[in-house]
C-alpha cells in the first residue's frame, strides 16, 4: 500500500507516523471500571474552593470544569457509607467558597445519615410529607439536609405497623 501524499498550495507536506497500538497493548493497559466513591477538592491558585462527593470521577470533573473555575483538583478514596459525614466534615474545615450550603458552627451529622432527598424516595414520600414525618417523630436534622437512616426507617415502620393493626 502507497503512502498517501498531502499537497497544499503548491507544497508536500510529509504524511503522519503514529505509532499504533495492538490489541493486546490496549488491553493491557486498560483501567477496570471504576466503582469507587470519592470525596472531591476543586482547587484554584493554591485554595480548596468546592468540595463534593462523587461516584463518577471522570464526569464530575467533566460537568464542573463548566461551571466552576478551578485549575486542579484532588480525589480521596473512600466508603460509600463515609460519603457524606467525609463530605461534610472537609466543607466545615476549609469553608470553600463555591459550597455555598456550608453552614458554620453547625453540628456534623454523624454516621448513618443520608440526604433527606434520598431517604424521602426511599419512603415513597413527597417534600411536605417527609417534612410532616421528620416532624412527627422528632427526627433531628443535620447540615440542614442530612437524616439517620436508622431512625427513619424505625419511624416509618412503626407507622405502618400502627396503620395495619
Amino acid at each position: 500500500m502507497g503512502i498517501l501524499r498531502i499537497i497544499r498550495a503548491g507544497q508536500e507536506k510529509p504524511p503522519k507516523h503514529f505509532d499504533m497500538l495492538t490489541e493486546e497493548e490496549i488491553i493491557k493497559r486498560s483501567e477496570p471500571l471504576d466503582k469507587s466513591c470519592f470525596i472531591y477538592f476543586l482547587i484554584k491558585n493554591g485554595e480548596i474552593v468546592h468540595v463534593g462527593q462523587t461516584h463518577d470521577k471522570y464526569m464530575r470533573i467533566s460537568q464542573h470544569s463548566r461551571e466552576k473555575g478551578f485549575d486542579s483538583f484532588y480525589m480521596l478514596e473512600c466508603a460509600h457509607e463515609d460519603l457524606n459525614e467525609l463530605e461534610y466534615r472537609y466543607s466545615m474545615l476549609y469553608h470553600p467558597i463555591l459550597n455555598v450550603e456550608t453552614p458554620r458552627g453547625v453540628m456534623p451529622a454523624p454516621s448513618g445519615c443520608d440526604s433527606g432527598a434520598k431517604i424521602k424516595r426511599k419512603l415513597k414520600m413527597n417534600a411536605p410529607e417527609f417534612k410532616e414525618f421528620v416532624h412527627q417523630h422528632g427526627i433531628q436534622c443535620y447540615h440542614n439536609r442530612y437524616y439517620n437512616v436508622n431512625e427513619c426507617l424505625s419511624a416509618y415502620k412503626k407507622d405502618n405497623a400502627s396503620k395495619g393493626a
